[in-house]
C-alpha cells in the first residue's frame, strides 16, 4: 500500500476541490480503497458546505454550477408589482391625453361632411333651376321645401322622417340688376337655404321669418339652434326664345 502525501496547500472552493478530487480518483491502480473511500467523503462533504454556504459567500469558484441560488434566478425574470403599476399609469396618462382629442376630432369631421354634403346639394338646386324653363320657374314663387338624406340624395316628401337635410327655395321675381333699382321681369333670383335638421324639427313653425320687410321673408331664420346654410343665385330668361 502506497500513501500519497502532497504539500500543497488547502484548497478554498469548489472547484479546486473538484478538481483535487477527480485527479486524486485518477491516481494508480495501487491506490487502496479505503483511502479513495475517505477521498470520496471528503469530496461530498465539501459540496455540501459549498452549498450551505452559498446564499453567503460568493467566493466558491462553482456557484454557476452548484452554488446557484434559485431565488436569484426569479428575481432578474420578472418585473415587481411597483414597476407593473407605473407602466400602467404611464400608458394610462397617454391614453387619456389621446382620448381628449376624439371629440374634437369628430366634431370637427362632422362638419366637415355637412359642409361637402350641403355644397353638393347646392349644386344640385341651382343646376336645376337653371334647367327650369324660365317662366315655369317664376310661376312658383312660393317657397319649397324638398328633402335630402345624409348622401345628399333627394327624398319623397312621404319619406321625410329619413331626411337629414332640410332644402327651402325662394325665387324672387323681377329681380333689379346689380347697381341698378330699377325691377328686370327678364331675371329673377334664386334663394337657397339648407339646414342640418336630423330631429325633423318643423321648421316652417320654430324659425320661419314672417316679417315683410326682412330679406329673409318666408324663409328660415339664421343664427339659431339649428345650422342653417343660404346661397343665391340669379336666373335670367333666354331671350332669343322669348
Amino acid at each position: 500500500m502506497v500513501l500519497i502525501i502532497s504539500n500543497e496547500p488547502p484548497l478554498r472552493n469548489c472547484r479546486s476541490k473538484i478538481g483535487n478530487t477527480q485527479n486524486t480518483m485518477h491516481t494508480p491502480s495501487f491506490l487502496s480503497r479505503h483511502w479513495a473511500k475517505i477521498i470520496a467523503a471528503h469530496f461530498w462533504v465539501d459540496i455540501r458546505r459549498c452549498f450551505e454556504s452559498s446564499s453567503e459567500s460568493k467566493d466558491c469558484g462553482c456557484e454557476r454550477l452548484l452554488c446557484s441560488d434559485p431565488s436569484q434566478k426569479r428575481q432578474r425574470g420578472g418585473f415587481s408589482l411597483v414597476e407593473i403599476t407605473m407602466a400602467i399609469g404611464i400608458v394610462s396618462f397617454a391614453f387619456v391625453a389621446v382620448l381628449g382629442l376624439l371629440p374634437s376630432g369628430l366634431t370637427t369631421f362632422r362638419k366637415a361632411m355637412d359642409a361637402s354634403v350641403s355644397s353638393q346639394i347646392f349644386q344640385r338646386v341651382i343646376n336645376e333651376a337653371q334647367q327650369t324653363d324660365f317662366s315655369t320657374l317664376v310661376a312658383t314663387p312660393l317657397p319649397v321645401v324638398a328633402y335630402f338624406d345624409d348622401q345628399g340624395n333627394k327624398l319623397d316628401p312621404a319619406n321625410k322622417a329619413k331626411a337629414i337635410y332640410h332644402v327651402k327655395t325662394r325665387v324672387t321675381i323681377s329681380t333689379p340688376l346689380p347697381g341698378s333699382s330699377t325691377p328686370n321681369t327678364d331675371l329673377a333670383t334664386v334663394a337657397i337655404q339648407i339646414a342640418n335638421n336630423p330631429g325633423n324639427v318643423d321648421l316652417n313653425s320654430s324659425i320661419l321669418e314672417t316679417n315683410p320687410r326682412s330679406s329673409l321673408h318666408d324663409l328660415w331664420k339664421m343664427n339659431t339652434g339649428i345650422a342653417v346654410a343660404m346661397q343665391s343665385t340669379m336666373v335670367s330668361r333666354n331671350t332669343s326664345l322669348k
